[in-house]
């Protein structure tokens, strides 16, 4: 047979092709950046660091943390994030071996408080909590 006398139906096969090529490319670029916003996601460890902390949440956690290394009592403490520590350390010397970004964690049932470093999982410092009404 003669190519002339062949069937025209390779025009909308090409058609086709072109359609699946940019469908394709666009497919693929879209699964890339899925795939590198999941890879982010995952390197920053939680879903809370893309939203504005949430404390009661994170004195949990931190309270969470000091218990698997530290007895504590089962009460809710009170707990503080430091963020000026030079400040503290001139300023007492319970402070002294403290950094930014430790947290204060205070008992009243057994008066003490303690420095705890959540990221290294250690206890700084522990003191006892001396009220003013005790002075007296």
């Amino acid at each position: 047979m003669d190519s002339e006398n062949m069937p025209r139906s390779r025009g909308s096969f090409d058609t086709f092709k072109r359609w699946l090529k940019r469908t394709s490319v666009f497919l693929f670029i879209l699964i890339s950046f899925a795939l590198i916003f999941l890879l982010v996601w995952s390197i920053r460890g939680d879903t809370q660091s893309f939203f504005a902390p949430n404390p009661e949440q994170e004195t949990q956690q931190v309270v969470a943390l000091l218990k698997e290394v530290m007895l504590v009592p089962n009460e809710t403490p009170f707990v503080a994030k430091i963020d000026n520590a030079t400040t503290l350390k001139q300023e007492q010397s319970f402070y002294r071996n403290a950094k930014d970004g430790n947290y204060l964690i205070v008992y009243n049932s057994i008066a003490r408080a303690i420095i705890f470093d959540a990221r290294a999982r250690k206890i700084i410092n522990i003191g006892p909590i001396i009220r003013s009404d005790e002075g007296q």
